[in-house]
């Protein structure tokens, strides 16, 4: 069975305005709601024609029968790719991923399809389709097209980008052999990094000297929805080891779903400081900090304990003081 090379070629020229403009709709979408995984990286394209139909021959080379209709078959005309910096951001995206996307099938992690003697890309692939929702008007044709998104960790994305001109089946012999050896020592190590990265975060989370940083972490992504500005990082965690010591560990253990029930409720208080404080910023200044959101819940709660935690730990009253003040609950 042959390839109508000619056909392939202009069924899919005659589709490649369509992907290129669903990428347009698309990425926006996932670049916003990817915001809370800190220092990821959307980018997306559409796949060129002249790439459609090399990967269409190769594809057909490989399995004739299944890519008869390389058209009907190849369904990544479309591409969005997340960059995360480890596995655990990995699986957050999978979950973003689920929310923005109507998902097509399970994730598939590219790893599972490779014996442990085997190389190739490391990732996640979704397969998915725009929401109704977000269709635009009059072109809702966006909605029956297929696109794929790929989710790697930087580590993973550094070696596919490294990896991409190397033969993953060199011929047989002994100088094959020695670079096969050393490709595998490679992709064994982009693997390791990511897995010691994850085991490592894993132990840091249960120490009580990381709990600012986790806070912080999760602070981050909630302020998002008011302010997406750069924060001074060193003056949060100096801020967050005295507010810390205020929540309990039953608190610490459930602080994401405590700080995003409270940002609900008082969204229009604390959006109305912001207003109201934002030509004079620097008179207020950690009202445009992420852990303002913290001091506002703690003041709501237990006001007293706030205060002699932040006395204890060296940091100026006046600055609570006037935070305090701007959200509505003066110390006075």
């Amino acid at each position: 069975m042959t390839l109508d090379l000619a056909a392939v070629r202009e069924g899919y020229k005659q589709k490649y305005p369509a992907y290129r403009r669903l990428v347009e709709v698309a990425k926006p979408l996932l670049e916003v709601a990817t915001k809370p995984l800190k220092d990821s990286v959307v980018d997306g394209r559409a796949k060129r024609p002249s790439n459609f139909v090399l990967k269409a021959i190769r594809k057909h080379l490989e399995r004739p029968d299944e890519y008869a209709d390389p058209l009907a078959r190849i369904n990544d005309g479309a591409g969005l790719r997340i960059i995360v910096g480890h596995l655990d951001d990995a699986e957050r995206a999978v979950v973003i991923v689920g929310g923005v996307f109507d998902v097509i099938g399970s994730p598939e992690r590219t790893a599972d399809r490779y014996a442990p003697n085997e190389l190739g890309y490391l990732g996640i692939h979704i397969q998915s389709r725009l929401k109704t929702s977000d269709l635009p008007l009059e072109e809702t044709y966006l909605g029956d097209l297929d696109f794929e998104i790929q989710i790697q960790t930087m580590a993973q994305h550094a070696w596919s980008t490294l990896s991409h001109g190397m033969a993953y089946k060199p011929p047989a012999g002994a100088g094959s052999r020695n670079v096969q050896a050393k490709v595998y020592r490679a992709v064994a190590l982009v693997s390791l990094f990511d897995e010691q990265v994850a085991q490592a975060r894993a132990e840091m989370i249960k120490a009580p000297g990381y709990r600012p940083a986790v806070m912080l972490e999760t602070l981050q992504r909630e302020f998002l929805d008011w302010l997406d500005e750069a924060s001074d990082d060193e003056l949060s965690h100096r801020v967050l080891e005295a507010v810390q010591r205020t929540y309990t560990d039953e608190e610490h253990a459930r602080f994401e779903s405590l700080i995003g029930a409270f940002a609900r409720e008082h969204r229009d208080r604390i959006t109305a400081a912001l207003q109201l404080h934002h030509l004079d910023a620097e008179e207020v200044p950690l009202l445009y900090q992420p852990e303002v959101l913290a001091i506002a819940e703690r003041l709501e709660r237990v006001p007293q304990l706030l205060i002699a935690a932040w006395r204890e730990a060296g940091l100026p009253y006046e600055l609570l003081d006037e935070t305090a003040t701007a959200l509505g609950r003066p110390l006075r």
